[in-house]
């Protein structure tokens, strides 16, 4: 598990000091592409084999097995599908001959024979027929359990249904045994033993090997349920067996040929094929989440989560416990969260109707405090200029007390417009500035961090929201503690870049990680210690980093012209495969479940693609303002319903995702960084010296931060 190598160890380990060798046989070898859902573990173990196979000291020879529908997997991975290619030896159907062989001798060892003709009859039913050979296999073990004492039969043969109707005839007359709860449990038994691949709506269904008590767990008679998978053991059907780490029982169909063959399990397919893909999708995404142990992070959110939700209560398919679970407790996180808005928008409600009555009880202390001031003005004429005074001085203690009721009740907005009033009456108060300087920073600035030498152009909020990661364009990279805003770490990146400019940071998935981009170095630091995990040198450019939401992979930009999407591989630092997008990339961003990714281009085209293949899944509507349309940034909303981009000079674009239509347009000049609130779904955006907070219905500027610099 450490490197390529580990096997070339392993074996070396095993094998004694001589010339001895170790053959590794791999059977059903296509069970890799169709079983295993973690793409970094799959490239490991085809890297272990390729290292296994190529180096010249390996006393290690390899045979794999795979089926002919599955050939075009391997040759996806090049190092590996170097070694198919160039190694394959394809086998073919038995010929006449060979199959008169196989048939006869094994029942001529132990003293039977076959009737005369029944040879014949047997090899033309197989002849040069696709999935033969499982089939011929149990016709005849069937055919050898109904002889005629030491004679094998037409009349048997026929009995059993021959070759092509054995296997199904057997799993129908078992099926016809059953009452209607027992008929609808070997459904979900039969279609829970059967994997449907997730990227190709016509791909081919493979059998899986799965948890005895999983299975019985999907009906609510669990008797029933046992007894029938012994019944359909009992008849070679299914086979029995043990998890090799757990040791617990494991149930799989014993012959793939059932699946084309018996017209039941057929039909069934059929009908349940994208019920069958989305319930994978499920038990994968469940799976991650309890290897997490349950982390909130790994919950399903958004669209995803209204899909399966929805999905989940219509559907005819049993879901194990494992992804029922995983289902309940996304859903109970999302009411958590609306309910946690709902309770923040009451708040909002409620201090503005506070700030309202204070505003009102401040008009009428100014109103009285204007009037006497004009009484004694009348009473006293030669004190005019000292009265006027005394009600300048009294409306300023005034205003300068209720800008401190507004900021100790967290009014923050009210509490700047009267201590600014203040100063404008009394700009000598030092009374008055003291207060707008602690309102000032009151509003927006809830912390202001400190430790950089130069401007920091690159940030990102960790996941937990606890810590803050930058890069400046010194080469320096910092990470502050929120809370208190103290600097835990900070590292000088030795780059080759002049100047040394920080490109992109982000945090891994979990927050434990940050890393950085340069023009010529990607790297990886551990969050907690700041200790330096990886380095990837390169000589291309290197603008954008996203990380693939499960953080086993990440995504950049590259090639000089900036036109390459690349995944690579977090764990070997190592490039998994590559995409030519023909035009310069701007940005990247992962969807939710990291199936797809989105690329906004400078030709201003904002594109979903397949980062397993590169092929395009949606093209969004072109803008077609007579500004410029150079996409500089793109975010997903909240819900995942919406896309917004940000075009250079020309504001805020926003598509519908599911269609990729163009709902809106706004202006607002050159944006240089964009967010979506994750709470209230708002946009913030921000120029180089502005921070705004935007309803994305209406495009209306709900509110203003000035100090800002450039990342969000």
């Amino acid at each position: 598990e450490r490197d390529r190598n580990g096997l070339l160890r392993a074996v070396d380990l095993i094998l004694p000091r001589d010339n001895s060798e170790l053959l590794l046989v791999i059977d059903q070898f296509e069970e890799l592409f169709t079983l295993v859902p973690d793409e970094s573990a799959r490239t490991h173990f085809l890297d272990i084999l390729t290292a296994a196979a190529t180096d010249l000291r390996s006393r290690v020879r390899i045979i794999i097995t795979l089926r002919a529908d599955f050939y075009d997997r391997p040759l996806h991975y090049p190092e590996f599908g170097q070694l198919v290619r160039n190694h394959i030896e394809t086998v073919l159907p038995l010929t006449a001959g060979e199959l008169k062989r196989a048939i006869s001798y094994p029942v001529e060892r132990v003293g039977v024979a076959y009737e005369p003709g029944l040879v014949a009859t047997i090899i033309d039913d197989v002849l040069y027929q696709p999935g033969a050979l499982p089939l011929l296999q149990y016709a005849l073990t069937e055919l050898f359990e109904s002889r005629d004492d030491l004679t094998l039969t037409h009349a048997a043969y026929e009995d059993i249904g021959g070759t092509a109707g054995a296997l199904a005839r057997r799993a129908e007359e078992l099926y016809h045994e059953q009452e209607s709860a027992g008929q609808e449990a070997i459904r979900q038994l039969f279609l829970g033993l059967v994997a449907v691949d997730d990227d190709s709506a016509d791909s081919p269904e493979t059998r899986q090997r799965v948890s005895r008590s999983e299975l019985t767990a999907i009906v609510q008679d669990e008797e029933l349920m046992d007894q029938i998978i012994d019944d359909y053991a009992a008849y070679r059907l299914l086979t029995l067996d043990h998890d090799p780490e757990s040791r617990s029982p494991t149930v799989e169909i014993a012959h793939e040929a059932l699946l084309c063959e018996w017209g039941r399990l057929r039909g069934w397919l059929d009908e349940n094929r994208d019920d069958l893909r989305l319930r994978r999708q499920l038990a994968r995404a469940a799976e991650e989440w309890r290897q997490a142990d349950r982390d909130a992070s790994f919950a399903l959110r958004g669209t995803r989560l209204e899909q399966f939700a929805s999905w989940s209560g219509s559907t005819q398919l049993a879901l194990t416990q494992s992804a029922r679970d995983y289902l309940q407790a996304s859903l109970a996180l999302r009411d958590e969260r609306i309910a946690a808005e709902t309770a923040r928008q009451a708040r909002e409600v409620k201090l503005e109707h506070r700030a309202r009555r204070v505003l009102q009880v401040l008009v009428v202390v100014f109103l009285l405090a204007a009037l006497l001031s004009s009484g004694l003005a009348f009473i006293a004429i030669n004190q005019r200029q000292s009265a006027v005074e005394n009600a300048a001085d009294a409306q300023n203690v005034a205003l300068v007390a209720g800008s401190q009721a507004a900021l100790a009740n967290d009014d923050m907005d009210t509490a700047l417009a009267l201590a600014w009033q203040a100063v404008s009456i009394n700009p000598d108060s030092a009374l008055a500035q003291a207060q707008l300087s602690e309102a000032a920073y009151a509003p927006g600035t809830v912390r202001i961090l400190t430790g950089n030498t130069d401007m920091v152009t690159w940030s990102a909020l960790s996941p937990d929201e606890r810590t803050f990661f930058g890069g400046a364009d010194d080469g320096f990279v910092h990470l502050w503690e929120l809370e208190t805003g103290k600097l835990l770490w900070e590292y000088k990146v030795p780059t080759k870049d002049v100047p040394p400019w920080v490109k992109n940071v982000a945090f891994s998935p979990d927050g434990g990680v940050v890393a950085a981009t340069f023009n010529d170095l990607i790297m990886f630091w551990e969050t907690s210690s700041g200790e330096l995990i990886r380095q990837i040198d390169s000589n291309v450019n290197r603008q954008k980093i996203a990380f693939h939401p499960n953080g086993e992979q990440f995504a950049t930009i590259g090639s000089e012209e900036q036109s390459h999407l690349v995944i690579w591989d977090y764990a070997s630092g190592e490039v998994v495969r590559q995409f030519e997008r023909g035009s310069y990339i701007e940005d990247i961003v992962y969807i939710e479940d990291g199936s797809a990714i989105l690329i906004a281009g400078v030709d201003g085209v904002l594109t979903l693609i397949d980062p397993q293949t590169g092929q395009v899944i949606r093209e969004f509507e072109h803008y077609q303002g007579t500004n410029s349309i150079r996409l500089r940034y793109v975010a997903i909303s909240p819900d995942g319903t919406q896309v917004m981009g940000a075009l250079l000079e020309a504001g805020l674009a926003i598509w519908d995702f599911a269609t990729g239509k163009l709902l809106n347009t706004y202006t607002y000049g050159g944006v240089v960084s964009l967010a979506f609130h994750p709470l209230d779904g708002t946009v913030l955006i921000g120029d180089y010296s502005i921070l705004r907070v935007i309803d994305p219905q209406t495009g209306a500027i709900l509110r203003s931060n000035v100090g800002h610099s450039r990342g969000i």
